[in-house]
């Protein structure tokens, strides 16, 4: 079975204080964190990849990643990797001209690592004539701690706010349903994050509306594709009501990664979802996305989700008539 998951562990050292003096001696004492300055060096880097973007800079925008780094693209799989990255973003970079303009609304640092949400609005223009298309649309950013003290973006996911063309994609009528299958290959002290996954889509795929929203803090903030952020339990509630009442769901899914550190830790997974209609009417919709989740520790064992942001997999189709 491929690997599905890495996991970074956190590794806590006790030694008494002759021990810790004299490895500090031999190896250099680890900077203390300064979270203000740590949050202000983030922002830094939206900027200058929005500038990187806007003066055609590849490389220079690349380089605001680490070498491993995930991208998580609407109506694609993922990319790992800045050469991967680089194969998918030269043709964008080589036949537009750019002008974006980003909102940062929210930075936060758990020791060595950070997540920022920001918004933006994108102009392009073929560079062989034709008209400017405008793009609004919303980011999440993981960056990591370099070993000398710098950050960099370890992944990326995206959406817009537009729309999609519109298009219909069903499943035929003669494809069975499938039934609902995990694949999870993880260590047991994430097993909390494990199974917060697992008990957020079962609540979800049972219709448990109720059991769905325990899984969310108060001040949880969604970022849906093709709409604007959704701020708060309410408003969720308010957002999924109607579609827990319309379709059945049936999701095979794999959390391709956890990270954990201290009271933050977030999930990447990808599923492949089929959604029913419950009057019986109308054929299935299959949907095949990615997702990030962001989670905060309440108490030792409890973790509750505080974001999400996804997009889908599936390339966009040209308009069909029924």
């Amino acid at each position: 079975m491929r690997k599905l998951l890495k996991v970074v562990p956190l590794v806590f050292l006790l030694c008494l204080a002759f021990g810790c003096q004299q490895q500090g001696e031999e190896a250099g004492e680890k900077p203390a964190v300064n979270v203000a300055a740590d949050i202000e060096a983030i922002k830094a880097i939206l900027k200058n990849n929005a500038s990187g973007i806007s003066a055609e800079d590849l490389d220079g925008w690349l380089a605001l990643f680490t070498d491993d780094a995930i991208f998580m693209n609407p109506n694609a799989e993922i990319l790992k990797g800045v050469e991967a990255s680089r194969v998918y973003a030269t043709p964008v970079f080589e036949q537009f001209d750019h002008e974006i303009e980003i909102t940062i609304d929210e930075v936060k640092v758990s020791s060595d690592w950070g997540v920022a949400r920001w918004s933006f609005i994108w102009e392009f223009t073929p560079k062989a004539g034709g008209d400017t298309t405008q793009e609004k649309g919303k980011e999440l950013w993981i960056f990591k701690r370099q070993a000398e003290g710098s950050w960099k973006c370890s992944h990326i996911i995206w959406n817009k706010d537009t729309p999609p063309p519109r298009f219909t994609e069903k499943v035929q009528g003669e494809e069975p349903i499938r039934e609902a299958k995990i694949v999870i290959d993880i260590k047991s002290d994430v097993d909390p994050i494990k199974d917060w996954v697992v008990g957020n889509f079962a609540a979800a795929d049972s219709g448990d509306l109720e059991g769905y929203l325990s899984y969310w803090t108060e001040d949880v903030i969604w970022m849906p594709p093709h709409a604007p952020n959704v701020h708060g339990k309410n408003a969720i509630k308010e957002f999924v009501q109607p579609f827990f009442g319309q379709y059945t769901i049936s999701r095979n899914f794999a959390i391709e990664e956890i990270e954990m550190d201290r009271d933050f830790a977030f999930a990447c997974t990808i599923s492949e979802e089929t959604y029913t209609p419950q009057t019986g009417e109308g054929e299935p919709i299959k949907a095949n996305s990615k997702a990030i989740f962001l989670l905060r520790r309440i108490s030792d064992e409890t973790w509750m989700g505080t974001h999400c942001i996804w997009n889908s997999n599936d390339p966009l189709s040209p308009s069909k008539e029924n």
